[in-house]
Parts: C-alpha cells; structure tokens; sequence
C-alpha cells in the first residue's frame, strides 16, 4: 500500500506542479500567441527575402568573375554571336590528345583480349598434342598386341 500511495502523491504534485507553470507563463507571457506568431512570420518572410537577395548578387559576382577569366564580355548575357566559334590551337591540341588518348585505351584493351585468346588457343593446341601423343600410344601398343597375337597364331599354326 505504501508504493501506491507516494505514486499518488507523486502524480499529484507532478499534475499541480504543470498547472502552476502553465498559469505563470500565461500571466507573465510578453505577447499573446497570435502577436508571436505574426511576429515569427514575419522574420521568416524577412530572412526568405535577405536570401534571395543574396543569391541573386551572388550569382551576378561569379558572373562578373568568369567574365573576366574567359576574357568575354557578353558570356552569360544571353546575347549570342553571331561568329563561328573557333577553338584555340591549345583547345585542338587537348582535343586531340584526348581522341588519341582514346584509341590508346582501345587498342590496349584489344590487346589484352588478343593475349587472352592467344593463351586459350595455346592451351586448346597443348590439349590436342597431349590427346594425339595418347593416341599414338594407344596405336602403337594395339600395334604391338596385334604383332603380338600374329605371331602367336603363326607359332601355333607351324607344324611341329
């Protein structure tokens, strides 16, 4: 009886403790909940706006950078020249070490695959001459069974 009675009582002044926090922070809250919520709206429309703003200057900062990196006034302009767009001899000379690198590539991995088919072909004649020296001794020794026999047969067959 004693465990269910300091639960109550404990229960008890848990509840009572609750409704008197929430009475204080009633009485002594600054602003009603709908000022507090109009006020946090607010700075979140606020702060939505401030970081747009930066975005956009941002943005427009790393524009004017590469402007000047490319050497190119109107890149990002939405303005299009109307010249054919010729690539620098160091672009052409990437282009092409990059094509060649390539076909570097490729040619090595054709040549692995040959190397492959090469050795399974190796392996595949070293089978049929293994194959074709047992045969050779399997002809010889039915050679040899069969001399053999025959001169058994001519041994039992001679008159005596």
């Amino acid at each position: 009886m004693g465990f269910a009675r300091r639960t109550l009582r404990f229960g008890g002044g848990l509840i009572f403790g609750a409704a008197v926090g929430t009475a204080v922070s009633v009485l002594l809250a600054p602003k009603s909940g709908e000022e507090l919520k109009a006020e946090l709206t607010d700075r979140i429309e606020e702060a939505k706006r401030a970081g747009e703003e930066a975005e956009l200057l941002e943005t427009e900062r790393l524009k004017r950078l590469f402007r000047v990196a490319v050497n190119d006034p109107s890149a990002f302009t939405g303005k299009y020249d109307d010249r054919k767009h010729e690539k620098s001899p160091a672009e052409e000379a990437a282009e092409k070490l990059k094509k060649e690198q390539e076909e570097a590539a490729s040619a090595r991995r054709d040549e692995r695959k040959a190397a492959q088919e090469v050795a399974k072909a190796q392996e595949r004649a070293r089978k049929a001459e293994e194959e074709a020296r047992k045969a050779r001794e399997k002809t010889q020794k039915e050679e040899a069974d069969v001399a053999r026999a025959y001169g058994e047969a001519v041994d039992k067959s001679a008159p005596r």
